[in-house]
């Protein structure tokens, strides 16, 4: 390969988006093995989680209640990818490749405030404990 300037930026930029990644893998790991500050639906807002919820979760794919629909129904007690609060919250933080679920990590207007606020929505909400 000639180095030329492109391509001394194309390398650059190739690291840089390499180095994110990895920073970005890493806190998805710490945060679903419970080393991050904040490690629970409690410390989560389910008022904020619920408008989150409403207006992206449930405005594009998931419902609140149940019935055919190509994102899972997240109210009931069978979770795909782990349902403890940390696994819940690193399903939304870093999303489920090869489908529609997509990262939430800092894309949302709060950042993992907002992603807990779901959380803490989703349980408040779940009828996984609640008798019919």
């Amino acid at each position: 390969m000639k180095i030329t300037q492109s391509n001394v930026w194309r390398l650059a930029l190739g690291a840089v988006f390499s180095l994110v990644l990895v920073v970005e893998n890493a806190r998805a790991d710490e945060i679903s093995s419970g080393k991050s500050a904040s490690t629970s639906a409690s410390s989560g807002d389910p008022a904020r989680g619920e408008m989150l919820f409403r207006s992206v979760c449930g405005g594009y794919c998931h419902a609140m209640e149940p019935g055919e629909r190509e994102a899972p129904y997240l109210f009931d007690c069978d979770w795909k990818y782990g349902g403890t609060d940390a696994e819940v919250f690193h399903t939304i933080y870093a999303g489920v490749p090869g489908t529609r679920m997509i990262s939430f990590g800092g894309k949302l207007p709060e950042g993992d405030s907002d992603i807990w606020g779901l959380v803490a929505f989703l349980r408040r909400e779940s009828r996984c404990n609640k008798m019919p």
